[in-house]
């Protein structure tokens, strides 16, 4: 059938140049008439992928680790802060104790019902956190000074040993 439910959008290339104006723009821009041949091709256009979740933060995030458990995902962010998150989209705690941008975050163990993650930061520091899904709540453990520069990235082991 010629008729279709869903419209497949198409982009235009001249000259190997997707057409980003009307015609009649492209035609004075180019100092043509429209006596002029030209040739044009049509490409399936690139959709942009749709959002299925959201999960905001006020600047990039530079980390995201997903816990053993699979229940829960600890983010980093250069908003200087970390963030623990339901698979649900709801944001469980926004860890605060970082003075610059937080570049990694991984958890590091869990027990019952505690969690304890690991993160670095531009702040040449890492911190230990404690938290605790069920309440929501979170404390700093250790704070480890003493690093000449920035901290770009922290791993664990699978025996979760940083």
């Amino acid at each position: 059938s010629i008729f279709i439910d869903i419209p497949i959008p198409f982009d235009f290339l001249i000259d190997n140049n997707f057409l980003r104006t009307s015609l009649k723009e492209y035609l004075d821009t180019n100092n043509l008439s429209t006596e002029n041949i030209i040739e044009i091709e049509y490409v399936k256009s690139a959709i942009p992928p749709k959002t299925d979740s959201k999960f905001p933060h006020d600047d990039w995030v530079s980390s995201v680790h997903i816990s053993r458990s699979k229940d829960l995902i600890c983010t980093s962010s250069f908003d200087g802060f970390v963030r623990v998150w339901s698979t649900e989209n709801k944001c469980l705690a926004t860890l605060e104790g970082h003075e610059a941008a937080v570049k990694s975050v991984k958890f590091l163990k869990e027990s019952n019902d505690i969690l304890t993650l690991v993160s670095a930061s531009l702040d040449e520091t890492l911190l230990v956190w404690e938290f605790t899904p069920s309440k929501s709540t979170y404390s700093q453990l250790y704070r480890c000074t003493g690093h000449d520069g920035s901290v770009e990235s922290v791993s664990v082991s699978r025996d979760s040993k940083v």
